[in-house]
């Protein structure tokens, strides 16, 4: 049964020439004849899109542009959200229906991607009220043994801080351990905020990114990657019955779940939950996941 799921795994997800990710987003289709000119227009450079562009190895929405403000060669791809107050996602793998995140399958263990990016927002809203953000995201999955059903296996993000110049940046991917290995991988960028009561130019924010790279072995931790473990205290260790979290408020957690050491999922809690019921599990080594828009977090948990 494992073995036909994972067939039909692979014949559900992009299989993906090594040599064709186009990650230098140089080649693009359709016509660039539509340029964008009213108040909401990209800060430092103009950008040319239309309905009919796409971009080769990739699924984008109407929010994603191309542009000749380039950190090397023609063209660089822009991941915007502007005057529709609407999330722009730029995905790795071809799909035709938008917002939707390809699972792909990589022939070799994919260890994270680096790359180069700017950040750049409008001249309207100096202030940053609406919570905007860009966020570039590597999610891995894997077939639990004990279900056969595709869990996730990591999430692993990188909030892009503010940059007018093209800065280098790295998303690493954080496995359990050295021998996990993932069944399919989603990779997407996204603009967005957190607050669509209004349509406004103060939402625009635009994310350029250029020159990405995909290492298939084990990468070095740079500045730019978040210490996201670090952020998260447990306590007490060991535990009794209760297990108690805190973390400051830029964490922002979406899903938590105890595991055991296989990674077979025990009990879901309530994302903002701070106390957790352990009680009712035998005494051993746990694992909790944290899911967060930063990241996936996974920490140990004694219970006594």
């Amino acid at each position: 049964m494992k073995k036909l799921l994972f067939i039909v795994l692979l014949a559900t997800t992009n299989v993906l020439n090594a040599q064709n990710y186009n990650l230098s987003f140089e080649a693009w289709e359709g016509s660039f004849n539509v340029p964008i000119n009213d108040s909401c227009t990209l800060p430092l450079n103009p950008a040319v899109n239309s309905s009919g562009d796409r971009l080769p190895q990739w699924s984008a929405n109407p929010g994603v542009l191309r542009t000749t403000d380039a950190h090397s060669g023609n063209y660089a791809a822009v991941v915007c959200m502007w005057y529709y107050a609407r999330t722009g996602i730029l995905g790795l793998g071809q799909d035709s229906t938008e917002d939707i995140i390809c699972k792909n399958y990589f022939p070799q263990k994919l260890y994270g991607i680096s790359g180069y990016y700017k950040y750049l927002t409008d001249s309207f809203a100096p202030n940053d009220i609406h919570n905007k953000n860009a966020i570039g995201h590597i999610r891995t999955y894997k077939i639990n043994p004990a279900n056969n059903m595709l869990e996730v296996l990591t999430h692993d993000s990188l909030v892009f801080t503010k940059s007018n110049a093209y800065a280098p940046y790295q998303i690493i991917i954080n496995y359990p351990d050295s021998l996990s290995s993932p069944d399919s991988i989603s990779v997407w960028f996204e603009s967005k905020n957190n607050d669509l009561t209004n349509v406004t130019c103060s939402y625009a924010h635009f994310l350029y990114l250029d020159d990405l790279n995909f290492h298939f072995s084990p990468m070095s931790v740079g500045a730019r990657k978040p210490a996201l473990k670090k952020k998260v205290n447990i306590y007490p260790s060991p535990a009794n019955g209760t297990v108690y979290l805190s973390y400051d408020n830029e964490l922002r957690v979406e899903g938590m779940w105890l595991s055991d050491l296989s990674g077979r999922k025990i009990k879901t809690f309530d994302p903002q939950a701070k106390s957790l019921a352990v009680k009712p599990y035998p005494a051993g080594i746990y694992l909790l996941h944290i899911q967060s828009v930063q990241g996936h977090i996974i920490k140990k948990i004694v219970l006594q």
